[in-house]
């Protein structure tokens, strides 16, 4: 059984006149299964890349025997056990060299994945370490590879390549023969394999390199990505699918099936074994933002009405029934009107704007009043002849503070500065038909990074094509609605080698339809409304954008909560990162997956390298380059209020040695 991996193999097994299920977990038990082709059917499930591995102490030679009958096809295989004219099929060169070349195709990452087109081979781990609330294959042991290359070799990979406990390791023949371990040796010469063809054999696979870098750029499904990195300058990146991590998502969706969202691949045995394993339909993790037809944003009412402030004017009212000593009426009274104050000055913020001039003290004591009245758990103190007296002086203390410069107060500014820092607010953007799988295990919200993309993109377009000098620091994304289509897209008809003109296949896709605003905090001057209309990308995740707001779009603020408001569509949540997940919880512990996968919202949000980025020939510009894995997180939506730190909720972009990511927060330390 795979260390990582707790259900094992379950087989028909006839017992009279009922079937009974037996688990698999040795290869003893596969002998026991007395009818042909359904013992045929088990071995070659027992050896699926979908299929917990099976022990094989003692059982080395059989097992080989049984490999080597796996590469005939389906309709031509008759048993698996018999050794009859083994001798010569397992002593043919051309078999030989084909087995040894399927070995050379083992991978780590499956670079043809979804598109078959692509070719190369990759067996390499992610660099360094990342945090554990971000999930990348580095949390999953121990390290088993899958197989891919062509349909006509798919076969050919079992003897090789096939997965299996040894001694309580993970291993497999071909891996076994490189470090030359006798049993496995024995073996061979049991099964009739000539010492000459041995030794071809093992000196063939010891050739074979246990890390492997080999990518054509040139060929179709390759995608190159260009990120700014900490020089000022871009990495290019090549996202490719990890083995491991997309098998164990896959069975963790066969178990939930309610979080499965199947991807239907055209010609799975061009893909790779994984995807031949299950006929082309691989299973991602569908999950969705929940809840976003509840307001975004808390009333205003309730900003300033925090349970510290209502407790302040709930001691004032009963202030003339307090029994104390002189010394201690003192004291809370110096108390009580330090939090009224405190309450006066949350209202003025929230009622306010910046470069709005406050009214006389009687208008702020009847706006104030009203403002009570309206309030369900403080109407009762509206209007009354001894709190607004208390009122009255309150505000003419704040007025004092202000004028003589003891308050900042941000609702005190008669005329407005030049913004140099603001936050830029782009309300109700409709994006149709953008990407959905986030990533190539995950689908619902589209790519977090690719939402960077967009607002990198916007920066480059207003300074290069518009002369402008500003720089996006962070932006907080609001998401009003998200909703997940199934929409096929087919390729332009091809010349085959035959010369006839054949009909692609349709490839599944998963489309989303989304509306979103983004607050984008911004260093340098604004530009002028219609350079910063004029200059918006017409594309994000892969979708297509529409601006459903003009008028009122494009402003600055000089406060974030400011900027929040302004948002138009009332609905919606707030995007920020989940620290709290645990990605080995999800992984490795069957007792919380469920509780997990409930609540959780995935979504990709960086790269993991596969190693540092350097210069490769031809790729964009020249720029260093490096393939990478996608990096998972759990994304929480939440409303804004009053307590809440605003730095939760702004995403900034960070490029490291080994990685490269979004995240809220503060700014983030990889060490």
């Amino acid at each position: 059984m795979r260390l990582d991996d707790k259900v094992p193999v379950r087989a028909f097994k006839p017992s009279g006149a009922h079937i009974e299920m037996v688990d698999i977990t040795h290869f003893q038990q596969l002998p026991e299964i007395k009818e042909v082709k359904g013992r045929n059917l088990e071995v070659k499930r027992a050896f699926s890349p979908l299929s917990p591995a099976i022990t094989i102490d003692g059982w080395e030679e059989q097992t080989i025997c049984c490999l080597v009958h796996l590469r005939e096809r389906a309709p031509a295989l008759t048993d698996v056990f018999d050794k009859l004219g083994i001798k010569i099929v397992i002593n043919d060169k051309k078999n030989i060299n084909r087995w040894v070349k399927a070995f050379s195709f083992r991978h780590t990452h499956n670079i043809k994945y979804p598109d078959y087109r692509a070719r190369g081979c990759i067996r390499m781990d992610p660099i360094g370490k990342i945090p554990e609330y971000l999930l990348s294959s580095q949390a999953i042991q121990p390290n088993s590879m899958g197989w891919s290359q062509n349909s006509a070799d798919i076969n050919f990979h079992y003897l090789l390549c096939s997965e299996f406990i040894w001694k309580r390791r993970l291993l497999c023949l071909g891996e076994a023969l490189q470090q030359e371990i006798d049993t496995f040796v024995q073996a061979l010469k049991s099964n009739g394999m000539s010492k000459e063809n041995i030794k071809r054999l093992i000196d063939a696979l010891k050739s074979v390199p246990s890390e492997c870098r080999d990518v054509d750029f040139y060929s179709d499904g390759i995608h190159l990505l260009r990120f700014p990195n900490e020089y000022s300058e871009y990495t290019c990146i090549t996202p490719v699918t990890s083995h491991k991590l997309q098998r164990k998502l896959h069975l963790l969706t066969r178990a939930h099936y309610w979080k499965a969202e199947t991807m239907k691949a055209s010609r799975p045995g061009s893909i790779g074994n994984l995807a031949a394993s299950v006929g082309g339909r691989i299973n991602a993790l569908k999950t969705l933002p929940s809840r976003l037809d509840t307001s975004h944003i808390e009333k205003s009412d309730k900003r300033w009405l925090s349970d510290v402030n209502l407790s302040a004017l709930r001691a004032m009212a009963e202030l003339p029934k307090v029994l104390m000593t002189d010394n201690q009426l003192k004291q809370h009274t110096f108390e009580v009107k330090s939090g009224i104050e405190q309450l006066l000055s949350d209202w003025l913020s929230v009622t306010f704007k910046t470069d709005e001039s406050l009214p006389s003290t009687k208008a702020l004591v009847e706006k104030f009043n009203f403002a009570l009245s309206k309030t369900h758990r403080a109407r009762m103190y509206a209007y009354e002849p001894v709190l607004m007296r208390k009122f009255f002086s309150g505000f003419n203390q704040l007025r004092t503070n202000i004028v003589n410069g003891n308050l900042k107060h941000r609702a005190v500014q008669s005329t407005p500065s030049p913004i140099e820092k603001c936050f830029l607010v782009i309300s109700n953007i409709k994006v149709d038909a953008a990407n959905a799988l986030s990533s190539p295990y995950t689908a619902g919200l589209p790519s977090l990074i690719g939402i960077f993309g967009f607002i990198h993109a916007y920066q480059r377009k207003l300074n290069i094509e518009f002369g402008n000098d500003i720089h996006f620091q962070s932006f907080a994304i609001c998401l009003h609605n998200c909703s997940l289509h199934h929409r096929g897209l087919t390729r332009e008809s091809i010349f085959a080698k035959d010369g006839k003109i054949k009909p692609p296949p349709i490839i599944d896709s998963l489309q989303c339809d989304m509306q979103l605003s983004l607050v984008v905090e911004c260093q340098g001057p604004l530009p002028e409304r219609t350079d910063l209309k004029a200059a918006l990308p017409m594309s994000l995740c892969g979708g297509i954008v529409h601006l459903m707001s003009v008028e009122k779009n494009f402003t600055g603020h000089d406060l974030f909560i400011k900027a929040a408001e302004k948002v138009e569509t009332q609905y919606g949540k707030w995007l920020t990162l989940d620290n709290a997940f645990n990605a080995n919880e999800l992984i490795h512990d069957p007792d919380r997956q469920r509780d997990i996968l409930n609540r959780a919202t995935f979504s990709c949000v960086g790269y993991h390298f596969l190693n540092p980025p350097t210069a490769i020939k031809d790729t964009l510009n020249g720029y260093p380059h490096a393939l990478a894995e996608n990096i998972i997180a759990n994304i929480k939506c939440i409303t804004i209020k009053n307590n809440i730190a605003f730095e939760k909720l702004l995403w900034r972009y960070s490029h490291f040695d080994n990685h490269l990511l979004i995240q809220t927060g503060k700014k983030y330390d990889a060490t």
